[in-house]
């Protein structure tokens, strides 16, 4: 999805008169589930209003880009486009809203884990999801809180309060979730699990062109705790050099003078003896090395831009 993409679904939902649908987001023994939100009118108005504010003010800026998942290790600063697939659908429980009769009580405050909001035009629609962090509830059980009422009285405050922030860490369109927030979803969407199956799907591609000795070191960096290595082997899931023809890449690594005396090639084979030179393989597969024009010095830079041909 391109920016220009994301960005048309967005307006063609709030640059018209949208519903605005609120759901609670529970993490149960089942999985994720939805139930129904119930706010008064009044704040329905305000939820909606601010959420639109918060996607003008960031995902229609012109500044706004968005980029493929396969991507992340770049750790650039715009939003990351994750497609869920049958092997990771983390909101798949979002499909369910239709559905959804069950209302929020309090009853459900040790489970709640963030908000769901639907805003939709007839039939189509988008969904913005809020984490829910624990200062954005106030329990009473735990403290005695007091408010003020209209006759000047503090009075004890006797139910629980839940915060709505102006913020969105996930935009969900379709099947696409468009998010700046890779740890949130590390941290409680099981990310990892996809960016290990992307990475697989390298090695698997390593393995076809049959061009290195051992595969067992790029499992090895796939599977560490850590997923720097695994998020630049999914990276490298795009390779053109992956795609180039077998004998020409050995003629290139053979004489080329970044990578020949960093690869070993015996037998018409890259030996990878151990996991800094699966390292160094990756490096190449990703062609992250620059050399300055001006100063003739190497830079390791993991975002290029590809420029137009010198006239």
């Amino acid at each position: 999805m391109t920016t220009a993409e994301m960005q048309t679904q967005v307006k063609s939902i709030i640059d018209n008169e949208y519903g605005t649908s609120v759901f609670a987001v529970l993490n149960s023994n089942e999985g994720l589930l939805l139930k129904k939100f119930l706010p008064d009118d009044t704040l329905k108005t305000k939820i909606g209003e601010m959420l639109e504010e918060v996607l003008r003010n960031n995902y229609l800026d012109e500044e706004a880009q968005v980029d493929s998942s396969d991507n992340i290790a770049d750790n650039s600063k715009i939003f990351y486009e994750i497609v869920q697939n049958a092997d990771y659908q983390p909101f798949v429980f979002l499909d369910t809203f239709d559905s959804v009769t069950d209302s929020y009580s309090e009853s459900d405050v040790e489970h709640i884990m963030g908000f769901a909001f639907r805003l939709n035009v007839n039939d189509s629609g988008i969904w913005l999801y809020q984490q829910l962090a624990h200062p954005q509830m106030i329990k009473r059980s735990r403290h005695l809180y007091a408010m003020l009422s209209q006759n000047k009285i503090y009075t004890v405050l006797d139910r629980d309060i839940l915060r709505i922030e102006s913020k969105i860490d996930c935009l969900v369109l379709g099947r696409s979730i468009i998010t700046n927030k890779i740890d949130l979803m590390q941290r409680s969407f099981h990310f990892e699990k996809f960016v290990r199956n992307e990475a697989s799907k390298t090695i698997g591609l390593i393995s076809a062109m049959e061009i290195v000795d051992n595969l067992d070191r790029f499992i090895a960096l796939g599977d560490r705790k850590a997923l720097t290595n695994a998020k630049k082997l999914m990276k490298a899931k795009h390779s053109p050099v992956l795609r180039m023809d077998k004998i020409i890449l050995l003629e290139k690594l053979r004489t080329l003078p970044r990578y020949k005396d960093k690869l070993e090639i015996d037998n018409g084979k890259i030996k990878i003896i151990n996991q800094k030179q699966a390292i160094e393989f990756i490096k190449m597969l990703n062609d992250s090395i620059l050399r300055s024009e001006l100063t003739d010095a190497e830079y390791d830079s993991t975002v290029k831009t590809e420029l137009p041909p010198i006239q």
